[in-house]
């Protein structure tokens, strides 16, 4: 039998064409698959942007907002009624302004709870900014008059006086403001029911440091108690523990005269350890947070007629996102106990800028996260000056000092101890009374 030369090649030809149509086919399959991952990546640079302008949109819409403090609040909790009171503020600041049309909306900040010992701030959101503009300028004006007023009841006082026994303040409505001066009570000496002798301590200093090992450091931590014009109450000191050791130091071995202490995490492997010295007279408690964040250490203090908390704690710079997670949710639980808050500590937070209330790191990151936080919760953050410097590095702001009142006076940064590169800082607590216990002997 012959073969057909012809179904050969019409077979091969039809061969090449199936191959021909296959190579291409594949080629095709690539491109599509390289302009489906473009589609993707365009669509998360879109998702991206979208999500950078709401971003801005909300911050520029803040810009009409003006947050009031201390205005108490009605008993009928009524957000027309607030809005009524402030209707009233601003027409006597700004009477050419009909200013029942410019305010937008405004309600209070925070949940309504039992241990609330102030009123909750208000939120007035205006319709523009330039309404708010003129707010600023009326009320920096009023502000200058009152210290002058201030000033000059001072000064008429100190003639035949100390101006020291008197209370300053300011009385009367936008437009006809006057000092008055008041004299302080003088403070006894009580007694209370268990029989223990209670004085009144006046405004009282605390140091704060990060000491990176307090081993070769503790000798000059003594130097600088004893160059201390009056003792601090209370001595927060972070990473305490040795980098490296044979041996785990004895909390023993670190003992100050006239001092107690609390420790957290002291000698334990994978902790950098907090110390909390309190003086022998002052009242004083630990208080454990439900908080999975571990270094940190709480304690209130029984101040007259209030608690104050104080928080110290120590981020590292390696911080997980869990563990920053971890960080926000302690501060929240912190701030949700009655009374007024201090928080110290280390946060390795380099890139915040405090002075422009800005971060150069991402969106999501620790550090826009960490002071959106503060924003929110109208925190004061008190530290304007690099607190740690090593070398020809840049220096940083790493710790910070954090209050929701303004109880902080007299901040210094002092030089770091021993080879340290973290400053010594140093405060006074003010506006409060802590109550000095000592305790009666009895024989029997």
């Amino acid at each position: 039998m012959t073969k057909d030369p012809f179904a050969d090649s019409f077979g091969n030809t039809e061969f090449a064409e199936v191959e021909h149509v296959k190579k291409w086919s594949d080629l095709f399959a690539k491109k599509v698959d390289l302009m489906a991952n473009d589609i993707k990546s365009v669509a998360s640079s879109v998702a991206s942007t979208d999500s950078k302008i709401n971003i801005c949109n909300e911050r520029n819409a803040r810009k009409n907002n003006i947050i009031v403090f201390n205005l108490v609040e009605n008993s009928h909790f009524s957000k027309a009624k607030d809005k009524e009171i402030m209707s009233v503020l601003f027409n006597a600041l700004l009477p050419e302004t009909d200013i029942s049309k410019e305010i937008s909306d405004c309600f209070r900040l925070g949940k309504l709870t039992e241990e609330n010992q102030r009123p909750r701030p208000l939120l007035i959101k205006l319709s523009g900014y330039s309404l708010r503009t003129k707010y600023w300028k009326v009320a920096s004006k009023d502000r200058e008059e009152c210290k002058k007023l201030i000033s000059e009841k001072k000064n008429s006082i100190s003639s035949t006086e100390d101006i020291n026994k008197f209370v300053f303040f300011i009385k009367g409505h936008p437009g006809d403001f006057y000092a008055v001066a008041r004299r302080k009570k003088e403070k006894f000496s009580v007694r209370n029911k268990s029989s223990i002798n209670s004085t009144v301590i006046n405004d009282f200093m605390i140091l704060y440091a990060n000491v990176d090992t307090l081993t070769n450091k503790f000798v000059e931590l003594k130097f600088l108690l004893d160059s201390c014009r009056s003792a601090p109450k209370l001595i927060f000191l972070n990473e305490v523990n040795p980098k490296y050791y044979k041996i785990p130091p004895s909390l023993s071995e670190f003992q100050l005269n006239g001092y107690q202490v609390i420790s957290k995490g002291f000698a334990v492997k994978d902790s950098r350890g907090l110390l909390v010295y309190f003086c022998n007279d002052l009242p004083i408690a630990e208080l454990i947070l439900s908080s999975s964040f571990h270094e940190y250490i709480c304690v209130q203090l029984s101040l007259k007629l209030i608690k104050l908390k104080v928080l110290s704690l120590y981020r590292s710079p390696g911080s997980s996102d869990l563990n920053n997670i971890l960080l926000l949710q302690l501060l929240d639980e912190f701030l949700k106990l009655p009374g007024f808050h201090l928080i110290l500590g280390d946060f390795n937070l380099p890139d915040i800028n405090w002075g422009f209330q800005g971060s150069t790191g991402p969106p999501a990151g620790i550090n826009n996260m960490f002071l959106n936080f503060i924003n929110d919760n109208f925190l004061k953050q008190h530290i304007d000056q690099p607190t740690r410097a090593r070398g020809t590095r840049q220096p940083h702001i790493l710790d910070l000092v954090i209050t929701d009142v303004d109880i902080i006076k007299n901040i210094s940064c002092l030089a770091p101890m021993e080879a340290g590169d973290h400053s010594v800082l140093s405060m006074e607590v003010c506006g409060f009374h802590a109550v000095k216990h000592s305790d009666i002997k009895k024989f029997c």
